[in-house]
């Protein structure tokens, strides 16, 4: 540290000495012979300014850079997060915050109102900007039935302690086929 305190005096002493020669106004002048007598007070402020920007500058050079956020690396074994879209967003988001616990119904656009449950306790995560969708965070085994239902989804605010999530299986419509013989002849 006394080397670079010296080294920095050093220096100091030949930049004024250059900086006297090269500016005409000061030779000859009472700013020369200030300088000249003043020149270890010049040093001390000179080195206050650069420890400062030092102290202040370093820090952000020698700071480790944050690595990315990545919210795929929360999710759980087993489990997948699906992109989903709910017709009560904007109320779910002004009520859950940053994540919570929904029911998801069927959506009618034509009456307007959710019709049969298709999942229950997903757990969900709101969008960041208004237009994007919510993330549900749906049991493996049984994402596939979700996709089953088209969104968008009407969701129901659940007790977030609540545990299990299960998704319903869409019941397909049997449709009998009714063969009439006619032995009449």
């Amino acid at each position: 540290m006394k080397k670079l305190i010296d080294y920095l005096i050093f220096l100091q002493k030949e930049i004024w000495e250059k900086l006297i020669a090269k500016i005409p106004f000061i030779q000859g002048n009472i700013m020369e012979h200030l300088l000249k007598k003043y020149s270890g007070h010049f040093l001390i402020i000179l080195a206050l300014i650069l420890l400062s920007l030092i102290s202040k500058f370093l820090p952000i050079f020698l700071k480790e850079q944050p690595k990315a956020f990545s919210l795929d690396s929360l999710v759980p074994k087993d489990f997948v997060l699906m992109a989903i879209e709910i017709s009560n967003g904007k109320d779910i988001i002004n009520i859950i915050g940053k994540y919570g616990v929904v029911d998801l119904y069927v959506y009618s656009e034509a009456t307007g109102l959710p019709e049969k449950q298709v999942a229950g306790v997903i757990k969900i995560l709101p969008p960041e900007t208004e237009d994007g969708r919510f993330a549900a965070l749906v049991p493996e085994k049984e994402a596939i039935h979700l996709f089953q239902y088209s969104d968008p989804f009407y969701a129901v605010i659940q007790n977030p302690n609540k545990k299990g999530s299960k998704i319903y299986k869409k019941k397909e419509k049997k449709s009998f086929i009714v063969i009439e013989e006619n032995f009449n002849m």
